[in-house]
């Protein structure tokens, strides 16, 4: 239904207004319906992270 877009261009657009030039943000590498989004966004990846649990 495209509202997650909806909602992070609103939000990006809310941010410039409010004088930000850069939006950023984290998401899991596996949430591959959420990675997928914000490439279509126009977001790139800048760098990853390694999460690490510790054993039972």
């Amino acid at each position: 239904q495209g509202l997650a877009g909806r909602i992070v261009r609103a939000l990006a657009q809310w941010g410039a207004q409010a004088g930000a030039t850069h939006a950023f943000l984290q998401v899991e590498q596996r949430n591959n319906a959420a990675v997928a989004l914000y490439r279509r966004l126009g977001f790139t990846t800048h760098h990853t992270y390694l999460t690490r649990v510790a054993p039972h």
